[in-house]
């Protein structure tokens, strides 16, 4: 029968090994790592850069370099409450981003046709490059022809 000591000792380690944990913050669909500080753990956001991250900060009045894992939850709270009012982040932004080429596409102007045919559509060249952009699913059909 083990010693009542080893198993308190075993508990106490087992809490060590759980604070030693990397703690995650879930927010807008995306894990923040706690570790990292506020203006570059905000990056993990969709839609937000170090540049927003920074501007987001300065509004609220909060010191970029704490970490992440050291605000409170009321903290945390005023600067969702303030993402959600001033940027468009994660699905939000995926979806306009989509609706905007769906929108280029229907009303045919060169932008859409680029995005349509599947080419580059910020005016690079594609002589020698664009290769990546140029191939694709299009490629697959004319191998199916071939066999």
């Amino acid at each position: 029968m083990p010693a009542a000591g080893s198993a308190i000792s075993a508990a106490t380690s087992k809490k060590k090994r759980l604070k030693k944990k990397k703690k995650m913050i879930y927010l807008f669909n995306q894990h923040i790592s706690s570790k990292k500080p506020i203006k570059y753990a905000l990056t993990a956001i969709y839609g937000i850069n170090t540049n927003n991250a920074k501007k987001i900060l300065n509004v609220l009045c909060l010191n970029e370099n704490k970490r992440f894992g050291t605000l409170k939850i009321t903290q945390i709270r005023r600067i969702s409450k303030y993402i959600t009012t001033n940027y468009k982040v994660g699905g939000l932004l995926k979806k306009y981003i989509i609706e905007n080429i769906k929108k280029q596409i229907k009303i045919k102007s060169y932008r859409g046709i680029r995005h349509k045919l599947g080419l580059p559509v910020r005016g690079q060249r594609t002589h020698t490059n664009a290769q990546t952009q140029k191939s694709g699913p299009s490629s697959l059909g004319l191998l199916n022809k071939i066999k």
